[in-house]
């Protein structure tokens, strides 16, 4: 399937999405031509192992009312039921017959791949409206790239990456920044971050300016945050240190200061240090 052009907004190279579209269609379409031969092929496998002379029931009954879903849901049953046989006549199975289960089983696990790919498709969305529509169809994308081969592995991390700067570019969308100054909490610290980190990482060159700028304010922000609630850790007066473990929390409250003092004021810290020390 294809989306419209508005789907694809701010896509950064909208004829290569549709190339990779197109192709990933020509690949489900590759995708039932296999399940039809398999189906073919399957119906001719035999094999007679040890304690077994015949093969289990593979014919789908004929029913003229059977829809093609059901059908579909049968033929998917009977394959399991299959390889649940074939596993257990391999414990008794000769080296010659052990080698012919495994091929059968690995053709029938490809039967019921093919299955599984057809019906995720059904599942997939028909416009790229919400957030949750992208998602289902990056869950399916990724799917369909487990079975792919080596030449069509591309087609898919094309599209995936497609996807994924869609729903970020969406977000930057619904986003609506808040001034430095108005930040209040972690929380708001925390969603600026991920929405200049989202900017920097999809951007072009003069956003990608933009949003570091922000996260370095940002980074300064957190920063002093950090060294307020730090300074709840500073030690009383010398006289109280009283125990080991409250001398030692103070020596690392003023290693911890020293890493971002001056000159001068490293000067008073380790005289305050050795005291502690000395203690």
């Amino acid at each position: 399937m294809s989306y419209s052009e508005e789907e694809v907004v701010g896509s950064s190279d909208l004829e290569k999405a549709n190339a990779a579209i197109k192709a990933n269609n020509a690949a489900v379409a590759n995708l039932r031509q296999q399940m039809k031969s398999v189906a073919e092929e399957a119906a001719d496998i035999t094999f007679s192992v040890r304690g077994s002379d015949t093969q289990p029931e593979t014919t789908t009954p004929k029913d003229s009312n059977t829809t093609a879903v059901e059908k579909e849901k049968t033929r998917r049953r009977e394959l399991v039921e299959l390889i649940n046989t074939a596993k257990e006549n391999y414990i008794t199975a000769s080296e010659t017959e052990r080698e012919e289960i495994r091929k059968n089983i690995n053709g029938w696990n490809e039967e019921i791949q093919i299955i599984d790919a057809l019906q995720q498709e059904a599942e997939r969305p028909l416009n790229l409206t919400s957030f949750g529509d992208i998602d289902r169809e990056i869950a399916y994308q990724e799917s369909m790239r487990q079975q792919a081969t080596q030449e069509n592995i591309a087609v898919y991390d094309a599209e995936i990456a497609r996807l994924k700067q869609l729903k970020a570019e969406r977000e930057r969308a619904a986003h609506t920044p808040i001034p430095i100054e108005n930040i209040n909490t972690y929380a708001e610290l925390d969603d600026e971050v991920a929405y200049y980190t989202q900017l920097l990482k999809y951007g072009t060159a003069q956003e990608r300016i933009f949003a570091q700028q922000h996260l370095n304010d940002l980074a300064d922000v957190k920063k002093a945050w950090g060294e307020t609630l730090a300074e709840l850790k500073k030690p009383g007066d010398i006289s109280t240190l009283d125990t080991i473990e409250k001398l030692s929390d103070a020596i690392s409250y003023i290693d911890n200061k020293i890493k971002t003092a001056s000159a001068d004021e490293i000067a008073a810290l380790q005289q305050t240090k050795i005291a502690y020390e000395d203690k």
